[in-house]
């Protein structure tokens, strides 16, 4: 039976409700309150790679909603693409069209990895690691994106990732293995990590023009670029570095510069389950830094010591300084974290989600009143699809199966999840039930 067909006939019995027998108190009422909220999920949707007309989902890297909510965008690591899917007033996804590498003049999109949108919705922006590119769309009248222009510096796979000679002045860019990027706020800029080149790239958004302005990274290194984010504020950046298990973060000034702030160090020298950190997301105060490290199958929770003085521009003596506050562990969660490497945060800050690329399910956390994070439910686990299967079924189904991204919805109500190993987008609608 097609996997779309017996998700189809689970829908109902798909909801799933906290972990029992967990060893951290995650289930315990807050001692403010009499109710506790838990939070339960059904599937609504599912939208496959070449099933119903769909396309480009083929190993997906990341899901995005574009600011007014009327598209989700998907880049593909294997189909070389950005699809973008139409989203209706339920939260109904439609596919909408593809892009893709090479195919009507698109180019920039081998091996695309991360996409962005401008605050107004109007720009979108992907990169690639093996093209080693920023690809711009921009939005037409008709209210469809449209491939617009590349950036890169032209050098061929072979030249970047084969050749053993070094690449020196070649990387003008700081382009070469992008990963991940993010759009500030104020949608003046776009910082980009990059794996291969080990930088932080800077472009700044003028009007219908895209400026390099510069990289970071070369002193000390960031360690393997690999991850970003940028504090609600826009005020701090956090960058990953993948390879020397580091997290570097910047102040952002009133006028885009960036300062160096802080290094922090994991493994050996530091931070013990700070090991190949990949995700990094602050929390909605920037009280809180949240890091999936794929190497420990840990999320790591660092906490700000420092308050913030001055008046807007941010000094490296006077910034904010964040330590180590908590760690949460594969094991101790009991599964869902192996290959940690997606987070997404609701707008309140209360609640976490977590999955990793080497395991199956999606995990909630909850942020208790001393902001430490535990355990609530984990949603689509195996074990638990199984049991509703009527006997004879095939029992080794496997439900949200190497998860690589998460992405709410802007009202919280939805949380859109890509499987890289099932080819899959999930929409999935969230949903707290109060209980005493």
């Amino acid at each position: 039976m097609p996997l779309i067909k017996l998700i189809q006939r689970l829908s109902p019995l798909l909801v799933c409700a906290s972990l029992l027998g967990c060893s951290l108190a995650s289930h315990e009422t807050r001692s403010d309150s009499k109710l506790t909220a838990t939070m339960t999920m059904t599937m609504v949707q599912v939208l496959i790679d070449n099933e119903a007309g769909v396309d480009g989902l083929d190993n997906p890297r990341a899901v995005k909603i574009s600011p007014d909510g009327t598209h989700a965008a998907v880049v593909s690591g294997d189909d070389n693409s950005m699809a973008i899917f139409d989203i209706d007033d339920d939260f109904t996804l439609t596919f909408n069209r593809v892009f893709k590498n090479n195919i009507y003049g698109v180019t920039g999109l081998e091996g695309a990895s991360q996409l962005a949108f401008l605050p107004s919705g109007n720009k979108m922006f992907t990169v690639s690691f093996y093209d080693s590119a920023l690809v711009v769309f921009d939005r037409g009248e008709e209210h469809q994106y449209r491939f617009k222009r590349r950036l890169s510096d032209g050098l061929s796979i072979e030249r970047i990732f084969k050749d053993t000679e070094p690449l020196g002045a070649l990387d003008t860019l700081g382009l070469l293995g992008a990963w991940d990027l993010v759009a500030s706020g104020d949608g003046q800029q776009l910082y980009i990590a990059s794996y291969k080149s080990n930088a932080l790239s800077v472009f700044d958004v003028s009007g219908d023009d895209l400026v390099f302005n510069r990289f970071e990274g070369e002193e000390p290194g960031l360690g393997g670029a690999v991850g970003l984010d940028l504090s609600g504020d826009n005020t701090l950046l956090a960058v990953t570095g993948f390879d020397e298990h580091m997290l570097t973060l910047y102040n952002r000034t009133m006028d885009g510069e960036l300062e160096l702030s802080q290094i922090l160090r994991g493994g050996d020298t530091g931070i013990p389950y700070l090991v190949n950190p990949q995700v990094v997301k602050f929390s909605p105060d920037g009280h809180f830094i949240y890091v999936a490290c794929s190497g420990s199958d840990a999320i790591v929770v660092l906490n700000r010591i420092e308050a913030v003085s001055g008046s807007g521009t941010r000094k490296g003596e006077d910034a904010a300084k964040y330590a180590l506050f908590q760690t949460l562990t594969n094991d101790e969660l009991g599964g869902g974290l192996k290959g940690a490497g997606s987070l997404a945060i609701s707008s309140d800050g209360s609640r976490l989600y977590a999955a990793g690329e080497a395991d199956s399910g999606v995990l909630v956390l909850r942020k208790e009143n001393d902001g430490r994070l535990s355990l609530e439910s984990k949603l689509f686990d195996t074990e638990l699809v199984n049991k509703g299967l009527p006997a004879g079924d095939n029992k080794d189904i496997n439900v949200l199966v190497g998860v690589s991204s998460l992405q709410l919805s802007k009202d919280g109500q939805y949380l859109l999840v890509t499987s890289a190993k099932q080819d899959s987008l999930y929409v999935l609608k969230l949903k707290a039930s109060v209980s005493k």
